[in-house]
């Protein structure tokens, strides 16, 4: 008897384990799985953090949470400070209607929420509720994809009163508009989806001449195409000269993780971008996934995924 026909039953035996252990252990993975789906939903909630001097990247261990009731989610937060406490723009999507609209949540300095309502709810879904000031009125710009339309709400009395100021773009299935002025010129980049791509791939700009419009497309339309680092993430933000764009990382699953761009080249004919860092949660959390960051003077925040039960 030939060595390799010694070892050949043992090879075989070994494979046949190998296999019937794989096999195991994925069917353990699926039952896992399975039994999580029918027993927990999904649920979006807040980190707060006071950001070290000069840090663009959060520091996972020096964060608070804030709980949405079980019952819903709170997502997409944006931030305005006042000399009171902070208010937290927010998606707010109760699981029983699967429908978004906008909440204010109003937090203190050291982080304690105070009270949580809603501010501006349509028959159709709202979230992202992106702002900024323009000659000293507060406007909100939120996704309305659902209704195909891009559209500008302004505050008459802060923090809950909102009125339909215009529509910006219409007929188009886009998502997470975000306003910045470069050089001059005031650009919206989204995600839209067409020819037969989703809502995570696909980067169009739009400029004008101010943020109220009228928006004219960019010449090179969709700029970039890539499920990872593609799709706004939060608002656009200078550091040390160089503009940033907080994007989402979609490649594996939905809001997986935060990726900052440094935006190298942005004009009428051109656009380039560079990835400098990526923000995924810590193993050691019960973090499953994070993919909306914005700051303000004091404070930054983000919204993280965990299992809760159903």
């Amino acid at each position: 008897m030939t060595a390799t026909q010694f070892m050949r039953p043992h090879t075989q035996a070994s494979v046949w384990t190998f296999l019937r252990e794989e096999t195991d252990s994925r069917l353990l993975r699926l039952a896992a799985k399975l039994w999580r789906k029918l027993l927990c939903r999904e649920q979006w909630f807040l980190w707060l953090e006071i950001p070290a001097a000069g840090s663009i990247v959060p520091d996972q261990q020096r964060v608070k949470a804030i709980y949405p009731p079980s019952d819903r989610l709170w997502a997409d937060p944006f931030v305005r400070s006042t000399p009171d406490g902070h208010y937290l723009f927010v998606e707010e999507l109760p699981f029983a209607t699967g429908k978004g609209h906008i909440a204010v949540l109003e937090v203190s300095h050291d982080g304690r929420l105070r009270s949580a309502r809603t501010v501006l709810e349509r028959p159709y879904h709202l979230s992202y509720p992106f702002l900024f000031e323009w000659h000293g009125a507060l406007y909100m710009l939120p996704e309305s994809g659902e209704n195909r339309t891009v559209e500008l709400y302004r505050c008459t009395s802060f923090p809950d009163q909102w009125v339909p100021d215009r529509v910006l773009l219409s007929d188009i299935r886009s998502a997470d508009a975000t306003l910045i002025e470069y050089e001059g010129v005031w650009w919206m980049f989204m995600t839209q989806a067409t020819q037969g791509q989703g809502l995570n791939e696909d980067l169009y700009l739009y400029r004008a001449e101010t943020p109220l419009g009228p928006f004219e497309p960019h010449a090179n339309n969709p700029v970039k195409s890539n499920a990872r680092g593609t799709r706004p993430a939060g608002a656009m933000f200078w550091h040390e000269g160089s503009l940033y764009r907080p994007t989402q990382d979609c490649s594996r699953v939905y809001g997986e993780a935060v990726v900052l761009q440094r935006v190298d080249e942005l004009s009428e004919n051109s656009f380039r971008e560079t990835e400098v860092a990526c923000i995924a949660p810590d193993q050691r959390s019960q973090v499953r996934r994070m993919h909306t960051l914005n700051s303000t003077t004091g404070l930054r925040v983000m919204d993280v995924l965990r299992w809760i039960a159903k």
